[in-house]
């Protein structure tokens, strides 16, 4: 969430606690007129400010029972904007400081001009039918929301006996009406209402923009195509997607080596630190397309984030038109998990996103190592209906966010590194229990090329033998401090000259999560030759 300090005490738009604002203002939407008496702060039952285009620019301070005066001495951040309109009224105009400068993209990404606020549209039908609301930002991140024209008058009136409004009971009712379970509120600060009012006060500071969802720089380049653009986002991914995972991702793109893997190896490694999906001849097949694997995916927010921000990156590179970056490698994104809803949460996030042409769910049970083998060894049954023609597809990456399948980490560490070393048969005399004790064979190795990268986050103790003082998760599903690093670490490969170490571990480190102060593992190993 983008932050802006503001401290001017003259600015317009900032009035006493309990000042009203009336104006008069055509609907346009059906002609008719209707008289709002906007008040600028909360009343003394609700943790929001009724505010217009320039209160919420001017900033919040982060108590909602004090006026803009009286909050002028604390530091102030415009709120993200939750836009609850229709997308044809969105694309019509909206809220944005963004003024044409951000739609010019230089070569580097940090001389991109970013506007410091963050404004998304999600439908209100899109978020009481559940279709767009895992966009919606954590319980605990402050917000504003633009309600709707024809919901203005009903959410005003909500408070009457009798009185329903829809946007209430999704926002700040404590208890779920499907479940009837307690739950917590999300944190709305400020609400402005859809009307005249606020768009003629939003032109004259000019904060009104349009939007082109074709291409949403609205400008076609020099091949006459919309290049893609990543949109805001309410929601942050995992911090080791950001980190370590998406540079990664960057550099097996340009084909270059990773700079950031070789200041985290071990001093005693003398190993190669190029993070890339390799043949097992050392070589890069041109054709080749890497797949990233989000084990246990959910939402797939996660998937999502690196879709978006290395379709965008990828676009910009052709765009320089250079004999380089025509051969830049191409990366396909799949989402897996066992949960059948998996698929319908996925899929209208990535088509709203503009990568549902590069992410594809997939159900699989991945306790079922015959199955995991099955797939992984021909990663193209991933893409399922659509197949990359002429091309082979290799996993480039596996990583886990908050998902802990012991045996699977178990059978990627103990993967070989070349496919001759494979077994084409299931050893009978390898066995191990099934979940009712029957005794199952278990599945031959599994084969992970040289580059292949693993990354998990987890709830893991902050030290060994540490106690886990928290109720969720359970103690079970908790990683012990070192449980990765000798899982990966130890594992080796066989063949004719011996054991040879098979992973090279980049990170193991430890944070901590924001709702609870839970510490999470953050670990990264690389598969070697």
């Amino acid at each position: 969430m983008a932050s802006n300090n503001n401290e001017d005490d003259g600015a317009p738009g900032k009035r006493k606690r309990g000042s009203l604002e009336t104006a008069s203002t055509r609907d346009d939407h059906d002609g008719t007129t209707m008289t709002l008496t906007i008040p600028t702060t909360t009343s003394s039952n609700r943790p929001y400010q009724i505010v217009g285009a320039r209160p919420w620019l001017d900033g919040w301070a982060g108590d909602p029972m004090m006026s803009a005066e009286e909050n002028d001495g604390e530091s102030r951040k415009i709120l993200p904007l939750v836009d609850l309109r229709p997308y044809d009224d969105f694309d019509r105009r909206h809220l944005s400081l963004a003024q044409g400068d951000n739609d010019k993209h230089g070569e580097d990404d940090d001389a991109a001009v970013v506007p410091d606020i963050t404004v998304v549209n999600l439908p209100l039908s899109t978020l009481l039918s559940g279709e767009r609301s895992c966009e919606l930002p954590p319980r605990h991140v402050e917000f504003a929301i633009l309600v709707p024209h024809q919901f203005v008058q009903t959410f005003r009136d909500n408070d009457e006996e009798g009185s329903r409004c829809s946007i209430h009971d999704l926002f700040f009712a404590s208890r779920s009406k499907s479940t009837l379970q307690s739950r917590k509120p999300w944190l709305v600060r400020q609400v402005m209402f859809d009307g005249d009012s606020l768009w003629s006060e939003a032109s004259e500071i000019g904060c009104v923009r349009c939007f082109d969802r074709e291409g949403e720089s609205g400008v076609r380049d020099r091949c006459g195509v919309f290049p893609y653009r990543s949109l805001p986002r309410l929601w942050k991914p995992d911090p080791l997607v950001c980190s370590d995972i998406l540079p990664a991702l960057k550099d097996w793109i340009l084909d270059k080596r990773h700079p950031r893997s070789a200041e985290r190896i071990d001093e005693k490694s003398t190993n190669d630190n190029c993070v890339e999906c390799v043949d097992t001849n050392g070589t890069v097949p041109e054709k080749s397309v890497g797949l990233v694997l989000d084990l246990g995916s959910g939402a797939g927010r996660d998937i999502c984030f690196l879709a978006e921000e290395l379709k965008q990156f990828r676009h910009r590179l052709l765009r320089q038109a250079t004999q380089e970056n025509h051969s830049l490698r191409s990366i396909r994104f799949v989402g897996i998990d066992n949960h059948k809803g998996s698929a319908k949460r996925c899929l209208p996030l990535w088509k709203n996103r503009g990568v549902e042409d590069i992410a594809y769910p997939f159900l699989l049970d991945l306790k079922k190592l015959h199955l995991v083998r099955d797939h992984f060894m021909d990663a193209s049954k991933l893409l399922q209906s659509k197949p990359l023609k002429n091309q082979r597809s290799d996993i480039l990456c596996i990583f886990a966010i908050r998902y802990l399948n012991r045996k699977l980490l178990s059978y990627i560490a103990n993967s070989e590194h070349t496919i001759d070393e494979v077994p084409t048969i299931i050893q009978t005399q390898s066995t191990a229990k099934h979940s009712k004790g029957v005794m199952q064979p278990l599945p031959p190795p599994l084969f992970l090329p040289p580059g292949t990268i693993v990354a998990i986050s987890h709830f893991c103790k902050s030290e060994e033998g540490a106690s886990w003082n928290f109720d969720h998760p359970k103690e079970s599903n908790v990683l012990d401090r070192w449980e990765l690093k000798k899982l990966f670490d130890g594992g080796a490969c066989s063949n004719a000259k011996g054991h040879e170490r098979c992973w090279q571990v980049l990170k193991d480190d430890l944070v901590f999560d924001g709702d609870h102060g839970r510490s999470l593992i953050q670990f990264v190993a690389r598969k070697v030759s």
